[in-house]
């Protein structure tokens, strides 16, 4: 008895395995604008005149350093001090803050509406609001941890619309942070019936 029962798991723990079925895409092709465009979540959009990049990318790195970006006034008690004076260098002096959009489009098949479709997040600096063809689909506020969403059913055959404001502001690091989609970006496609991303067996 015990026999068929260790042959009957074992069964099941194939067929478990063989239909966990996943397929990731890295979205490395870009358009980007520093710019607040209210209507940048908006399918139809017009983002022609848009910066082409490619993720991962940091809006912040390719600018000048300057030390009025991160400049403070602060006392430090510890040090003796009985007033504040003004000190740089905290972010590194480069232009970290503000509002910055990206924008890409993602082809989507019939079947790959029968599936499950995430989209992941390594990594995005920071306050993320994401839409997928005009849709809002939902925010992260924290810049330092990856996130996903499931995105099927905001998905429709052929070209899909991907749109995320991020927004970084003063004073929010005691070091450089980091601005914009700064590690990958990916599709999952996996079977309806699956394990949980970041899930186990046990």
């Amino acid at each position: 008895m015990k026999k068929y029962a260790s042959i009957i798991i074992l069964i099941c723990t194939i067929n478990l395995l063989t239909a966990q079925s996943r397929t990731v895409e890295i979205l490395k092709d870009w358009k980007f604008s520093n710019y607040d465009y209210g209507a940048a979540f908006q399918e139809n959009f017009d983002d022609a005149e848009w910066e082409n990049v490619t993720v991962p990318h940091d809006w912040a790195v390719k600018e000048d350093f300057n030390f009025t970006h991160d400049i403070q006034l602060t006392m430090v008690i510890q040090d003796g001090e009985t007033k504040p004076k003004y000190r740089t260098g905290r972010t590194g002096a480069l232009p970290y803050v503000g509002i910055g959009w990206y924008r890409t489009k993602h082809t989507i098949s019939a079947a790959d509406l029968e599936e499950k479709v995430q989209l992941m997040f390594d990594g995005a600096m920071s306050n993320a609001k994401v839409y997928v063809n005009g849709k809002y689909v939902g925010e992260r506020p924290f810049g330092y941890i990856s996130f996903y969403f499931d995105i099927t059913k905001f998905l429709k055959p052929g070209d899909n619309t991907i749109a995320v404001r991020l927004e970084n502001f003063n004073s929010q690091s005691r070091w450089y942070p980091g601005a914009g989609l700064y590690r990958k970006v990916s599709i999952t496609k996996m079977n309806k019936t699956h394990i949980k991303t970041w899930g186990n067996l046990c």
